[in-house]
């Protein structure tokens, strides 16, 4: 379903179909806040560079089994919820290009299968969680065009 046109928000059946595997909406025209029921997921999602907006719900810390999440390109404001560092089974997490604000969590360090960390280009401020240091996977982290500060330790 991506590169289309598609208008309007996620249906809320997509929400609850256990046997569907690989959800890709990526490149369209949707917008809206996403529902607390993306906790249900259990497929791969891809829903970048659309036009979702509002915070990103703390139940996405119940999508266990993802492997890859990608929520870039979109107008995604508040904090990252802490609840991201339930996602301990996920090797990529690409969520640039947004409005998020606030500090990174230091349950990001929780993520220690983490291969791939995008969080460049939005407004995270404070300093860098020192339990990124966790994440001995990590191969490529993008933190570029934030307003991060502090020392790094």
């Amino acid at each position: 379903m991506s590169s289309n046109k598609l208008k309007g928000s996620l249906p809320a059946t997509i929400y609850s179909m256990p046997s569907l595997q690989y959800v890709d909406f990526a490149s369209n025209e949707l917008s809206g806040p996403l529902s607390t029921h993306i906790g249900n997921m259990t497929s791969l999602l891809r829903i970048e560079f659309n036009h979702f907006s509002g915070n990103i719900p703390k139940e996405i810390g119940r999508l266990g089994n993802f492997e890859r999440l990608s929520m870039s390109g979109n107008n995604f404001s508040g904090s990252l919820p802490r609840e991201i560092g339930n996602l301990t089974t996920m090797f990529g997490l690409f969520i640039h290009s947004n409005a998020l604000s606030d500090n990174i969590p230091k349950e990001i360090g929780c993520l220690i299968n983490l291969e791939e960390l995008q969080l460049e280009v939005n407004d995270f401020d404070g300093s860098l969680p020192k339990e990124i240091g966790n994440m001995t996977l990590l191969s490529y982290l993008w933190l570029n065009d934030n307003k991060l500060s502090g020392t790094i330790s």
